[in-house]
């Protein structure tokens, strides 16, 4: 029986018993995992292999894997991005806003640009829950009949 090593405790463990959500990556449990997604590791492994896999099949090798580890660590020390906001950039670019992925562009074709633009989404969003928690807000819905149909029709009530 072979024994493999957990990425999160670093125990031995046998590899039938092992939790593993993909090749080489072996956990005692799937809390281990969750728990070593959100460690910045765990966040840079996410973001690396989302990444690789937006790249057609032909074109999925080990340069590319190498360059996209390259981008990652520029924009990671150059602009100063977080690995978790450069993979939900990435998702928002390519499973909101359906935007085809360039294989020739790598990660240029979205980083900088979406991140600063979801960080400001992100900021304003706050902003405004701030200032709302003063206020008390009754959310009421109303039923309008008007000659064709009838509408329900919400109340927002600031006290």
């Amino acid at each position: 029986m072979s024994k493999v090593t957990c990425k999160f405790c670093k125990n031995k463990i046998e590899k039938e018993n092992a939790y593993s959500p993909r090749t080489r990556l072996n956990f005692c449990s799937k809390e281990h995992f969750e728990e070593w997604s959100r460690t910045e590791e765990g966040q840079y492994d996410n973001l690396i292999n989302y990444a690789y896999n937006l790249y057609t099949p032909s074109k999925q090798t080990t340069e590319t894997y190498l360059m996209l580890k390259k981008q990652i660590d520029y924009y990671h020390k150059e602009y100063k991005l977080k690995y978790r906001g450069m993979l939900l950039s990435l998702k928002y670019y390519n499973e909101t806003l359906n935007r085809a992925w360039n294989d020739e562009y790598g990660l240029g074709q979205v980083l900088p640009h979406t991140y600063m633009t979801l960080k400001t989404l992100a900021e304003q969003k706050q902003t405004l829950s701030t200032k709302l928690k003063g206020f008390n807000i009754d959310n009421t819905t109303k039923v309008v009949n008007g000659k064709k149909s009838s509408r329900i029709r919400k109340n927002l009530r600031m006290e």
